[in-house]
């Protein structure tokens, strides 16, 4: 019984804290490369930014603080960063961060209950519609 072992909670703790640090570092890498394509030419409203100065590219991060808040934040603190993902009045939209989120949803939470230990007959049915994303107030 949970009740029996006083330690539980904190080895449950770690497991997750460690599931999502793995997820979130794979997540990371994905975003690196999706925006890792030297310009020019620059990219079209719709395609994930091009390399320019690289700015952008070395200043994706994961959030560490929010992993012990059992939360994944990853993302830039460049200014121009949420302009790009969600676009401007004057900008449309190049998106990296949901993009990348949506097409490697399957592996992300692979890469969770690998890093977790947690058992791997969790189900994986689920889609990216079934996670809220920022919304541009948000960011």
């Amino acid at each position: 019984m949970i009740e029996e072992n006083p330690d539980f909670y904190k080895i449950m703790d770690k497991k997750i804290e460690n599931g999502l640090k793995k997820s979130a570092n794979f997540l990371k890498k994905q975003i690196k490369v999706k925006i890792g394509i030297q310009g020019p030419p620059r990219s079209l409203p719709g395609q994930p930014p091009k390399k320019d100065t690289g700015d952008l590219h070395e200043s994706i991060k994961v959030y560490e603080d929010e992993i012990k808040m059992k939360k994944i934040i990853i993302g830039s603190d460049i200014h121009y960063a949420p302009d790009l993902e969600i676009g401007t009045l004057k900008l449309l939209p190049r998106p990296y961060l949901r993009q990348s989120f949506r097409e490697n949803e399957a592996e992300i939470l692979k890469k969770f209950i690998e890093g977790s230990g947690l058992d791997a007959s969790i189900s994986t049915d689920y889609t990216a519609s079934d996670v809220p994303l920022p919304k541009k107030g948000d960011i």
